[in-house]
């Protein structure tokens, strides 16, 4: 049974899967498991979205933006992003710098390729997912939750956690999904989106794990995207076989906390 672990040390637990198998990390251990054999390998980790600075309102979502970057970019649609999001933004950087003011056109062309951008990784991450790691990405939530709800870590309490969860950067990005579709609407500069993710949206990202119906209606658009990106198709070997890893990494979680 999971014991000595407080509700804010189980919520610094975050994961993300690949075709290779699942990361999981949490206030000071990385572990990386293999999907192939269930081998595993333990790493000490930083997590920058856990200092004091991070909790204050509308600011720390850059902090996780970047602790979220930090882990997407070791995923191929993480890497693919940051590559055209960064040209974007050098851009706008070089215009300040030389004081050039930013034409009509130009401010059209890069909200367009914002835009663009966007909206080729959101179907390109649902594409993956849907297509190689769904099953893996919803084992990665169930044992998440188990770990969560102070669940003995067994095949049948992982089997019966539920596939969908807040926690998951699916969340987030129906959340920005819904944003675009916003902005589209009223004609607003795309590039709002910028402002807008790392502050608004990861408020509402944040507010969407309550229980009330309208954190249920601001998780609703990221619980669609979960139908997708997840799945219940998990077989009890495969169960077993990350449950080795995840225990190691439960059992080093418990003990630098305890140390501390």
């Amino acid at each position: 049974m999971i014991m000595n672990i407080t509700k804010e040390r189980a919520n610094t637990v975050g994961g993300i899967t690949t075709n290779k198998g699942i990361t999981f990390v949490g206030e000071k251990t990385r572990i990386v498991i293999n999907d192939k054999d269930g081998t595993y390998k333990v790493s000490k980790w930083s997590n920058p979205a856990l200092k004091k600075k991070s909790d204050v309102p509308f600011l720390r979502g850059f902090v996780k933006l970047y602790s979220t970057l930090k882990m997407g970019l070791t995923t191929t649609i993480g890497k693919f992003s940051a590559i055209f999001l960064a040209i974007a933004l050098l851009s706008v950087i070089t215009g300040l710098i030389r004081g050039e003011s930013m034409s009509a056109s130009q401010m059209s062309l890069l909200d367009t390729f914002i835009s663009i951008t966007i909206n080729i990784t959101i179907i390109c991450a649902m594409m993956f997912y849907g297509y190689n790691i769904r099953p893996l990405h919803g084992l990665e939530h169930k044992l998440i939750s188990a770990y969560k709800q102070y669940k003995p870590l067994t095949v049948k309490n992982v089997k019966s956690m539920t596939k969908e969860t807040p926690y998951c950067g699916g969340t987030l990005l129906g959340i920005i999904f819904a944003m675009n579709i916003l902005i589209s609407i009223f004609n607003l500069p795309v590039i709002l989106l910028w402002i807008l993710v790392p502050s608004l949206g990861i408020e509402l990202f944040i507010l969407a794990r309550g229980n009330k119906w309208y954190n249920k209606m601001i998780f609703f658009p990221g619980w669609l995207i979960q139908q997708i990106t997840t799945s219940d198709n998990v077989s009890d070997q495969t169960i077993e076989k990350y449950l080795v890893g995840f225990k190691v990494f439960v059992n080093n979680e418990l003990k630098k906390n305890c140390a501390q």
